[in-house]
């Protein structure tokens, strides 16, 4: 029996040692369910160490980033085949985008948008992204 494609990605052994990966328990929100998680040992997938570093409220912009780049350096790479862009590669036959790639592109967009900010004093998100450019949420300084 042939086991599932995405599981075999995800079951892909990170360059990093536990001992280095186990710094994402701290992206989490809950230290409760951090404390679980070493507990039994569980790894995250390059994804999911992802989506908690951006989700974490106790983290710097700087912090994320540095956790950003450790998981693309020391994290396989993901093909991102959910979501809106994900389904219209698929249909047009173009390759998805990777996960690497996404956040190269998702760190370039939030220094960009620190230092309008910076430069300005205004900021505001918006989920239009200029033709070509990356895909998700934007900034538009006002």
């Amino acid at each position: 029996m042939e086991g599932h494609i995405l599981a075999d990605k995800v079951r892909r052994p990170c360059k990093g040692t536990d001992q280095e990966m186990s710094f994402i328990y701290s992206f989490l929100n809950s230290e409760d369910v951090a404390r679980l998680c070493r507990e039994i040992g569980h790894r995250f997938t390059s994804l999911q160490s992802a989506y908690l570093i951006d989700h974490s409220y106790r983290h710097t912009l700087e912090e994320k980033h540095r956790a950003f780049q450790w998981v693309t350096e020391y994290m396989p790479d993901e093909e991102m085949l959910f979501g809106s862009e994900g389904r219209a590669a698929i249909r047009e036959g173009r390759k998805p985008e990777t996960l690497h790639r996404f956040l190269e592109k998702y760190v370039h967009l939030q220094n960009q948008c620190l230092g309008e900010f910076l430069h300005t004093g205004i900021f505001r998100t918006t989920d239009t992204a200029a033709e070509g450019e990356f895909t998700g949420n934007a900034c538009t300084i006002m």
